[in-house]
């Protein structure tokens, strides 16, 4: 997702209008095509943050944690995106759904026998982890504790 700025003109006021969009690429047999996510409208962030702007949205769509604290004006903005672009993809699903089109299908469950699972390129969880869940089991720390290591001076 990146922002991008357009700008839109008026024939009969002869006036010049930019709003920011946030679009992703996506690929078609046409070649990469630019789809609209959202209209942001007219935001007072710099050019220079659109990118942190971008990636906040879409960090906060994917549901990660960042790293580093954003702006406050930036995760503001990036907030208010977000629950406007839920709200419309909620509204997308809702009228798929009332269209009735056939393409919804029920789940298809199935049983199975778990006694009949074989796992394959299982993976140990190495001595380390063992060793620490063998001893809160076993209350190692009376055993360890009078034995503790010395400081070597």
């Amino acid at each position: 997702m990146y922002i991008k700025k357009v700008k839109k003109h008026n024939p009969g006021t002869k006036k010049f209008y930019e709003y920011l969009h946030l679009v992703e690429n996506i690929r078609t047999e046409k070649g990469p095509r630019q789809q609209l996510i959202l209209n942001l409208g007219t935001l007072d962030v710099p050019p220079e943050q659109y990118k942190a702007l971008a990636s906040c949205i879409e960090t906060m769509l994917s549901g990660q944690q960042t790293l580093f604290p954003q702006d406050d004006i930036i995760t503001g903005h990036a907030r208010k995106a977000v629950s406007q672009i839920v709200e419309k993809r909620l509204q997308e699903q809702i009228l798929t759904e009332q269209l009735g089109d056939g393409s919804h299908q029920q789940p298809d469950y199935q049983y199975i026998n778990a006694a009949s699972l074989e796992a394959s390129e299982s993976r140990s969880l190495g001595r380390s982890m063992c060793a620490t869940v063998s001893g809160t089991n076993l209350a190692s720390t009376v055993f360890f504790y009078p034995r503790a290591f010395l400081p070597i001076i």
